[in-house]
């Protein structure tokens, strides 16, 4: 039961962060993907590898430096793909 219930959180949240960095590489001076990223950020700010898959988990790492520019559209396009490969 517990593993269906971490199984389901880690996908809605992957599909979160997928929409984000699409967003993102879309976009990546918009206020709208920072103000995406500053509410993500802060809902999965305590997030743990005991809850989280590891490229979800570098996904959500990698969220705080959308939000002060610190990722490039490369770097976002890696994230992209390893969270689009499940």
């Amino acid at each position: 039961m517990v593993d269906k219930k971490l199984d389901k959180l880690n996908e809605e949240t992957r599909m979160e962060l997928i929409d984000l960095y699409e967003e993102f590489i879309k976009n990546p001076s918009g206020k709208e993907v920072h103000k995406k990223a500053l509410e993500l950020g802060g809902t999965y700010a305590n997030a743990s590898d005991a809850i989280f898959y590891e490229t979800i988990l570098k996904g959500i790492n990698r969220i705080d430096d959308i939000v002060i520019d610190e990722l490039s559209v490369e770097e976002a396009e890696k994230i992209l793909q390893k969270l689009k490969k499940k």
